[in-house]
């Protein structure tokens, strides 16, 4: 029998590092009294979309923002399980009187956001 005490542990810390990670990645970046950038960059995975959705409508509400500019030019690849996620975080913003605004769209995550039936008509877009 092995001892695999030490390899928990380490997994355990990697959790923890990645948990830690994600919640930086939700940082709301103040630029005018109620108006504030959420930077999406890097890889998004599921569970990434996921603490996003779950985080930033509470950030939101803390930080009094009013305007909420979703940049996406740091996004190259998503699947439609993750793109679903995010512009959830639209829908949500909307709910609580938040207007969006999403800047940095491909043209290839626009077009999956049409297969998914992402309603974006409430939202200002702007194309790179």
């Amino acid at each position: 029998m092995r001892d695999i005490t030490v390899k928990k542990e380490s997994e355990t810390r990697q959790k923890e590092i990645i948990k830690q990670i994600n919640e930086l990645s939700t940082t709301l970046v103040p630029l005018l009294e109620g108006i504030a950038v959420l930077p999406l960059v890097e890889a998004i995975d599921e569970e990434r979309a996921n603490q996003l959705l779950m985080a930033v409508p509470v950030k939101v509400q803390t930080q009094n923002i009013n305007c909420l500019i979703i940049d996406f030019s740091g996004i190259y690849t998503l699947n439609s399980i993750v793109t679903e996620h995010l512009f959830k975080i639209n829908s949500v913003m909307s709910l609580l009187g938040v207007q969006c605004i999403l800047t940095g769209l491909r043209p290839e995550l626009s077009r999956s956001a049409v297969q998914l039936g992402i309603n974006l008509d409430s939202t200002r877009q702007w194309l790179l």
